[in-house]
């Protein structure tokens, strides 16, 4: 049988619907389009596993989308963590200073500093759960930073029981 078959058909263009068009055509669908007979199609099909072939490029097709949606997913959780990010280490240094403040006599701000800490915490354990560990140096340094934070403040405080 040669590449074209009765009729002089083009097998591969109807096997190209046949396996890549969307909505799928059915195998009397491209009977009606290329003026030929249904079994013959279906018979064309089984013979070179046309079903299989749909099958394929389908979960090559699903496969594709899954990825493109985890990474755009991954870049959106990326780039909120980067702004809460942001405003940690802003709350950061602002607590830093309330800290300066509250050693040099001033209290005023303890409760602030105790309450933005709290705060702080959160926001670093939020963020570390959704983070995917491909780049957190900006999670190491908040959590670096918190901890040093956290054991001045701890420092301060027992400072000022005595």
């Amino acid at each position: 049988m040669s590449a074209t078959g009765p009729k002089n058909l083009d097998w591969g263009a109807i096997r190209h619907a046949y396996v890549y068009e969307n909505p799928r055509p059915s195998y009397a669908t491209l009977s009606k389009r290329f003026d030929v007979g249904r079994e013959t199609v279906a018979r064309r099909g089984r013979e070179e596993g046309w079903v299989n072939a749909r099958k394929a490029a389908q979960d090559r097709v699903h496969e594709q989308a899954a990825v493109c949606a985890e990474e755009s997913i991954i870049d959106r959780l990326k780039a909120v963590n980067v702004r809460i990010f942001d405003q940690a280490l802003r709350l950061l240094d602002v607590t830093s200073d309330w800290i300066d403040e509250i050693r040099t006599g001033d209290r005023r701000n303890a409760k602030k500093v105790a309450e933005t800490l709290g705060v702080i915490q959160g926001v670093v354990d939020r963020a570390a759960k959704g983070a995917n560990g491909d780049d957190d140096s900006q999670l190491r340094e908040l959590i670096d930073g918190l901890t040093s934070l956290k054991k001045t403040w701890k420092e301060e405080k027992e400072g000022m029981e005595d």
